[in-house]
């Protein structure tokens, strides 16, 4: 769940908050069975998004503007976009270690 300032993780034995994830204006992409989310964030209110990814608690930092990342594998890579020299989107993934 995610509010203006924040990304929540939730328990789903409990239905508890367990973690708060500050963020300005998140918009989550997705979370894997391990827990680790991934969110784009405004930074600046232009219109650039990072993106900011967590395995469990800490944070594990951000990619750079122009990644785009669609979806958080089991394995806990990021799968989606880059671009290119040329300037075409094309498939990418990012591994968290």
């Amino acid at each position: 769940m995610a509010d203006d300032v924040a990304l929540w993780r939730w328990g789903l034995v409990t239905g508890a908050a367990v973690q708060k994830y500050v963020m300005n204006d998140p918009r989550p992409i997705g979370v894997n069975a391990a827990g680790q989310p991934a969110a784009r964030q405004d930074d600046d209110n232009d219109g650039r998004l990072t993106v900011k990814v967590w395995p469990g608690t800490e944070f594990y930092g951000e990619l750079p503007i122009n990644e785009r990342v669609l979806a958080v594998a089991e394995n806990n890579d990021l799968a989606g976009q880059r671009k290119a020299a040329d300037g075409r989107w094309v498939p990418a993934t990012r591994t968290c270690e």
